[in-house]
């Protein structure tokens, strides 16, 4: 009997130490806020399915390293319709004020616009790139190369390429880092091309009398189409029939062969073009970042980690070495820490890879990386 008792004593106390351990562990709010798509339910479901898998991945990734340090995190994803702008303002403001870092929108604009909610809250992007992004300091960061070294680069592989030197521009109106892009190209390389017209469009399907009209009288060696990848497919597809002997130069906005809409329009077998990504290839970031055994099925799909999902994941594991390293006992502190960070601290990759349109396919050609020159 006195053994029962003592062995029930000792249970109640371990019991009670774990209990307060628990308790004493300092939590660490992550606020995450991303776009959804109303109009694509399935796409809006798979990517959010992608995005919270990659939040719990993080956490028990994570949970016995924070744990020994005295921390935990507890999470706080936030949506809203993408390009929708007082949808973003509503979802911002649902995050937690005492949130000590956020993971922001992929799309500059709207990255732009929740941190200036947020105030001086850390705030991380995954793929915002624009100028704003990048001229604004710590403890605001993005995971993307600049848009202007991006720029820089492609007008690189263009002249490896031997595209020509007459090309023209045409650019989504709606969008400002197309735009930027498009800039910094014809700034990086109007000693070797000659930029003969800039067209804007807009939407998915764009109205394209105007280019038409162009190139029935100027001829081009090369169009620029610093867009996403529906615009810029449609584009080119609808050039298929009269053009095809015109090549195309993309961003990183087309995608590759793992993730954009470029191939799934009726390209032209001759039809040629080339793009530049930023990042690693897709095997060398499993790699990178040790994720053979995350893996993600949806009903019956099994899906390829993003972008997204992989920088979801590097930025907390940092987050968390940060907090083992430093110790801050406050949020506050925490921000200082943040504010005294480089720059480029959460750069997810500094390489960038060739891809070549050719045959109605967008493939691999070669890695590439040079520095801007100031």
């Amino acid at each position: 009997m006195k053994f029962i008792f003592l062995l029930t004593i000792i249970t109640l106390f371990a019991t009670s130490n774990t209990y307060c351990k628990e308790k004493e562990l300092i939590e660490v709010k992550i606020g995450a806020i991303a776009a959804l798509n109303p109009l694509n339910n399935t796409f809006s479901e798979r990517f959010k399915f992608g995005y919270l898998s990659a939040l719990d991945y993080a956490k028990s990734d994570t949970e016995e390293q924070l744990a020994k340090c005295g921390y935990k995190y507890v999470f706080n994803f936030e949506s809203y319709q993408t390009n929708d702008q007082i949808d973003v303002i509503k979802a911002a403001n649902k995050l937690s004020y005492d949130s000590w870092a956020v993971i922001g929108p992929d799309h500059s604009n709207e990255f732009i616009l929740v941190q200036k909610i947020l105030n001086n809250t850390p705030i991380v992007s995954v793929l915002a790139s624009s100028k704003e992004v990048s001229e604004l300091p710590p403890p605001v960061f993005t995971m993307s190369l600049p848009i202007d070294q991006m720029a820089y680069l492609t007008t690189k592989i263009v002249e490896k390429s031997k595209y020509g030197m007459n090309y023209g521009a045409v650019v989504d109106l709606n969008c400002k880092v197309c735009q930027q892009f498009s800039d910094y190209f014809h700034s990086h390389s109007k000693s070797k091309y000659k930029k003969l017209f800039d067209i804007k469009v807009t939407g998915n399907t764009p109205d394209l009398t105007e280019l038409v009209d162009k190139l029935k009288t100027i001829e081009v060696d090369f169009l620029l189409l610093p867009n996403f990848s529906k615009q810029s497919g449609y584009i080119i597809s609808y050039l298929n029939n009269d053009y095809s002997h015109i090549k195309f130069v993309g961003s990183d906005g087309w995608g590759d062969d793992e993730f954009g809409y470029l191939t799934k329009f009726s390209i032209g077998k001759n039809q040629q073009g080339i793009t530049l990504r930023n990042g690693d290839l897709y095997t060398e970031k499993i790699e990178k970042f040790k994720l053979k055994n995350f893996v993600l099925n949806w009903k019956d799909e099994s899906l390829k980690i993003s972008d997204t999902y992989f920088g979801i994941i590097h930025f907390l594991r940092m987050q968390a070495n940060l907090l083992c390293e430093k110790k801050p006992k406050s949020r506050s502190i925490f921000i200082e820490h943040m504010k005294s960070l480089p720059k480029n601290s959460f750069i997810l990759s500094s390489n960038a890879n060739v891809y070549f349109l050719e045959n109605t396919q967008l493939l691999f050609g070669y890695s590439y990386n040079e520095k801007k020159k100031n």
